[in-house]
């Protein structure tokens, strides 16, 4: 989108070594600026997300950031 403003943003931690230290700065400069985070992911990034967590995802957010990370 154009803007951020207004939306909520979603953070999926794939479940690889430092994405959670990455998404964490990442919603620390979100939050700086307004905008609506919601963190979500997979335990590991050796398994794949379920229908219904992708669902869920989507009810929720209307943007998606994938951290990887290592």
């Amino acid at each position: 989108p154009p803007s951020l403003e207004g939306r909520t943003v979603g953070l999926f931690d794939i479940g690889k070594t430092r994405t959670k230290e990455f998404l964490d700065r990442v919603e620390f400069r979100l939050h700086e600026r307004g905008i609506r985070t919601y963190r979500c992911g997979k335990p590991t990034n050796a398994k794949v997300a379920t229908p219904e967590n992708l669902q869920k995802i989507a009810e929720e957010v209307d943007v998606v950031l994938i951290g990887l990370s290592d």
